[in-house]
């Protein structure tokens, strides 16, 4: 550096952002984004926009297998499983799979204090989590938000 720059954060050497000792834009607390039916305030637009759907009622993802709503895609992925049997999360003490990684964590808590309850059978493995869906229904289960698929990492 420069005597003329020295006070300037250093550049990042993967972008033309300069590295800053505060984080992004919605995540230091600030939050811009106000809901006009209770106040509430949030950092990012995309989060007023999904807790609107608790005051509109609006539920824009359903399961195609008994047409139950969700306001989150997330939502609807934890529920599809229910239908399929998928059991994704595994405990790698005993084997046993979980519907949803708060399920194990509550498994592995219990175990950890000694309050597991044994297996009644040795856990086999689910049949594929696509077995006997339409190709609709596999596109839901695998497809990765854009959210996640334009997020970069950087810094």
């Amino acid at each position: 550096m420069t005597a003329d720059n020295a006070d300037a954060p250093p550049r990042c050497p993967s972008c033309v952002a300069g590295a800053s000792s505060s984080p992004p834009n919605g995540q230091r607390g600030d939050k811009p984004f106000k809901c006009p039916d209770c106040g509430k305030n949030f950092g990012r637009a995309s989060h007023l926009k999904t807790h609107r759907r608790l005051h509109t009622g609006e539920k824009p993802f359903k399961c195609t297998f008994c047409s139950k709503s969700f306001t989150q895609k997330a939502g609807l992925l934890a529920h599809i499983r229910l239908h399929t049997g998928e059991r994704p999360y595994k405990c790698n003490q005993c084997g046993e799979a979980f519907r949803s990684m708060s399920n194990l964590l509550s498994h592995k808590a219990q175990e950890a204090s000694g309050k597991a309850r044994p297996a009644s059978a040795p856990v086999s493995a689910p049949a594929p989590p696509t077995a006997g869906l339409t190709v609709v229904q596999q596109r839901v289960i695998n497809e990765k938000p854009a959210w996640r698929l334009s997020r970069k990492k950087c810094c």
